[in-house]
């Protein structure tokens, strides 16, 4: 009887081996994939973003993803430079990404690090659906934005306003200054770029939204003498995009007997004015070439303060951007 037993828990041990062998690859990657709880929000995020803010990639054949995916896989940094003229770019950038990586990057520990301007802490929400650090950075804009808050509050409670400031003393440690989270940003890309899982940097070259390209000042140059400081062996690679807008417009079309209204995007004529979140409109990225580090610091000769400017000629070499916004 004992014999009985035994044959029969080594048959069902042999057969659940055989299961195991044959269906627990594929099962446990399922399984990787629906316990990781920031793969189901990134995946809402591929689903929902681009219904409120459509996207078009150009080149859309290019093989910028593939780079891309393939560094994160080997656990290298990439480092993603962008145009900004309005709030609805960051979601739109967000559900082109998240449409564009395979499941397997939606799930895996990938760092994604976007430096964001303090004043707009409504994109918090992308931050905890798909599990990206944004760094909130006090820039010009937000500066511009505090001071014009307090005089409204000023105009409304008039006496009072004042009566409260003297009696809180405005102290300075709590004032917001131009350039604070700028170190948290930096500390936060180095570790991103180093990552073993692979890590994605976002970063507007303009250092706010902006109606027009304008010169550099110097983000880019900013970033990488720290993340270069005291590093001999960092490998990550350079990606430049250039962000656009179109407008949604109908065209009817007649034919012989029926006329069909059909969808177009045009061309807007100015940026002026289109900083909002423009829901609805397209959001064009133009993609420049991926480089690597190494090719980096040979076109600027080990010279890190000319980054920004390589990255502007770029975006006009490539054409990365409308010429109205030049």
């Amino acid at each position: 009887m004992v014999l009985i037993e035994r044959k029969v828990v080594d048959i069902l041990h042999k057969a659940d081996n055989f299961v195991d062998s044959q269906i627990s690859p594929v099962l446990k990657e399922k399984m990787d994939y629906w316990l990781n709880p920031h793969f189901h929000g990134r995946k809402l995020l591929q689903k929902v973003l681009p219904l409120f803010f459509p996207h078009e990639v150009i080149p859309p054949d290019s093989d910028v993803f593939d780079k891309i995916a393939e560094n994160i896989r080997r656990g290298r940094g990439t480092i993603i430079c962008l145009t900004h003229f309005d709030k609805g770019e960051v979601p739109s950038l967000a559900g082109m990404f998240a449409e564009r990586l395979d499941d397997g990057i939606l799930a895996s520990g990938v760092k994604v690090v976007i430096a964001a301007a303090d004043h707009q802490r409504k994109a918090a929400i992308l931050g905890c659906l798909g599990d990206l650090k944004i760094v909130w950075i006090v820039n010009e804009d937000t500066i511009r934005f505090e001071e014009e808050k307090r005089q409204k509050l000023e105009r409304r409670q008039g006496l009072i306003f004042h009566w409260r400031k003297q009696k809180q003393g405005q102290r300075e440690s709590k004032r917001k200054r131009l350039g604070m989270g700028l170190r948290e940003f930096i500390i936060k890309a180095k570790e991103a770029v180093k990552d073993k899982n692979g890590g994605l940097i976002f970063l507007a070259l303009q250092a706010g939204r902006r109606a027009t390209l304008g010169e550099p000042v110097g983000t880019l140059s900013l970033l990488l003498k720290h993340m270069e400081k005291d590093e001999h062996d960092l490998d990550y690679d350079l990606l430049v995009i250039g962000s656009a807008l179109r407008d949604q417009v109908w065209e009817t079309i007649e034919k012989p007997g029926e006329s069909k209204q059909v969808k177009t995007w045009k061309p807007v004529s100015t940026y002026i004015g289109r900083d909002g979140y423009n829901v609805g409109s397209l959001h064009l990225f133009r993609l420049g070439p991926i480089v690597s580090r190494e090719e980096l610091m040979a076109q600027l000769h080990g010279d890190l303060d000319k980054a920004d400017q390589w990255a502007f000629g770029i975006i006009r070499q490539f054409g990365l951007v409308d010429e109205i916004y030049l």
